[in-house]
């Protein structure tokens, strides 16, 4: 985005020379003249000769802008070892179900799984477990939300950039420029390019790491708790992403047309109700 800022001179250590109120301060305008998301395909946007981009290249240019952004970077690291700590607390969280019901519910408990204490004390210690990780957690959760923010950062730097861009046009091109379409890009683009764009891929991690936690739980629990490995889960865990990877791209072109139709509508709304007021 293009920066603009003023610099004031200050008296203090000011030696043989006298500084000028009216002359001690002077603004200054960094013009950035890079293109979104990012200068790769600068020589397409020049010449306007945007049919032939492949809409994955953008995206991906795009979630490499945002990785380039220390403070966002910063966050989203934060953001991703939290899911991963969510992800193998659901993984204890199956071996301690498993425990439950084949140790302390047992009536003929492996001695060799009771860790020299009776089936009470273990339903003890298992509750006080389940409880400290619970509100590990829950303050997990609160402080990704509170003070690791990435949609809220995310969404307002591609704000503020776009105000800051549309206020270094002349006033040729501001006149130029369709009201509502801006007026969309702010309030509508911005955020849904930030949660379909950025988020989903924060989701899509959350779930690959959900799904090798249950992979793992197929291959371990087995072992630790002396059951015989089942087939089935694991078949069913390779099958069902695949089936739903086909059912994605089979249904992507009538979503992609979907939303090029509401994209339109927005924008016509937006200049009706611009024009009225």
């Amino acid at each position: 985005p293009d920066l603009d800022f003023k610099v004031h001179l200050l008296p203090e250590g000011l030696v043989g020379a006298r500084l000028d109120k009216h002359m001690s301060m002077t603004r200054i305008k960094i013009i950035d003249d890079d293109f979104f998301p990012t200068n790769t395909y600068r020589e397409c946007f020049d010449s306007g000769d945007i049919e032939g981009l492949v809409p994955i290249n953008l995206y991906k240019e795009y979630l490499w802008s945002c990785v380039q952004n220390p403070a966002l970077r910063k966050n989203l690291m934060k953001f991703l070892i939290a899911q991963q700590v969510s992800n193998f607390c659901s993984f204890a969280k199956m071996l301690a179900n498993t425990f439950l019901l084949d140790v302390i519910l047992s009536l003929n408990p492996p001695e060799n799984l009771k860790f020299g204490m009776d089936q009470h004390q273990l339903l003890m210690c298992l509750v006080l477990i389940s409880m400290l990780v619970f509100a590990g957690l829950h303050l997990l959760n609160y402080w990704k939300l509170t003070h690791w923010g990435v949609a809220g950062f995310a969404t307002r730097k591609l704000q503020v950039a776009l105000v800051r861009k549309f206020l270094s046009y002349n006033e040729v091109s501001r006149h130029a420029m369709e009201t509502g379409r801006l007026m969309n890009s702010l309030t509508v683009n911005c955020p849904a390019i930030v949660e379909h764009g950025l988020m989903s891929v924060l989701e899509l991690s959350q779930a690959l790491g959900l799904f090798m936690t249950i992979l793992l739980y197929n291959v371990v629990g087995p072992i630790l708790f002396h059951r015989p490995c089942r087939l089935m889960p694991l078949l069913s865990l390779t099958v069902l992403p695949l089936i739903l990877a086909v059912a994605f791209l089979l249904r992507f072109p009538l979503t992609k047309r979907h939303l090029t139709e509401v994209y339109g509508a927005q924008v016509v709304v937006m200049e009706q109700v611009t024009e009225a007021f």
